[in-house]
């Protein structure tokens, strides 16, 4: 069963004082499995945004369907959901432990002394608890986002471009933290226009286009579906060979074929960047 199955999606809104409609979701549709990290792409105002809302509840859609671990949108799953925004606002007279605090209430969480200390401590906030959260820098701030979201240990989290304004090695860091809440079992499903941050964090990708699915599937298969080439680089007798094929089938046969005589292997991968890949669906 997939964690997200997003099934002919369609929302419109009115355009101003006409009677016209903006059409925002086009029968949009895709799934994300469960406990990987799942990529939601597109440029501003392809409906990613919206279609956040519409899976937390805060918009109905005009028709289609989306289910939550094979349910419909309900208090029940939106219980078990976690939601981290583009840009985290938080009572700055708290401190962090104050805020997580609230949380675990609000939540009704027992045991709150180690859930905070388990959330703020995955997020690598442990030494912060006690310091107001008006003093944190930007990248704190993103990590406290993090921790909120996942207080109540939900299923799914949703991370509205979590990378935001952060340096490289926050933005390192971020990776890695989500990449943790990923392997202890939570499914990640999260926005960005940051496409190396997408190719090093996620499993899968789906990519829409003014309300439209362009691709869903691993970030692999994006560049097998494009026109990149693929290089593969071997030691035959002894000797490098390096060689760039047009197609991914002639470069697996090539492999294969390479394998199959005892040759090495050295490096077997596109030539076409992760980013020129999307790029190249998008201009379709």
């Amino acid at each position: 069963m997939n964690a997200i199955e997003v099934k002919n999606l369609n929302k419109s809104f009115s355009a101003g004082l006409s009677f016209k409609k903006n059409q925002v979701l086009k029968n949009l549709s895709f799934s994300a499995k469960p406990q990987c990290v799942t990529g939601f792409l597109g440029a501003n105002g392809a409906g990613k945004t919206t279609t956040f809302k519409i899976m937390m509840g805060l918009l109905h859609a005009d028709s289609g369907e989306v289910l939550i671990h094979g349910k419909p949108i309900s208090n029940d799953t939106k219980k078990n959901l976690g939601f981290m925004p583009e840009r985290p606002q938080f009572p700055d007279h708290l401190n962090a432990h104050e805020f997580m605090a609230f949380l675990c209430n609000f939540h009704h969480i027992d045991q709150q002394k180690n859930k905070i200390k388990q959330s703020l401590d995955l997020v690598g906030l442990k030494d912060v608890g006690n310091k107001l959260i008006k003093d944190f820098s930007k990248g704190m701030v993103q990590r406290l986002g993090l921790a909120q979201s996942i207080i109540h240990s939900p299923d799914l989290v949703i991370l509205d471009e979590p990378m935001s304004g952060l340096d490289p090695n926050g933005r390192r860091d971020l990776i890695h933290i989500i990449k943790g809440i990923a392997t202890s079992g939570t499914t990640v499903f999260l926005s960005s226009h940051l496409l190396d941050d997408v190719q090093r964090l996620c499993d899968d990708i789906v990519l829409i286009d003014q309300g439209k699915t362009l691709f869903s599937g691993s970030v692999e298969d994006i560049q097998k579906r494009t026109s990149a080439k693929f290089r593969l680089i071997s030691i035959q007798n002894g000797s490098k060979k390096e060689e760039v094929f047009e197609t991914y089938t002639e470069a697996s046969a090539a492999l294969q074929k390479y394998l199959e005589a005892g040759d090495k292997i050295i490096d077997f991968s596109p030539y076409q960047s992760f980013e020129q890949a999307v790029m190249e669906l998008q201009q379709r």
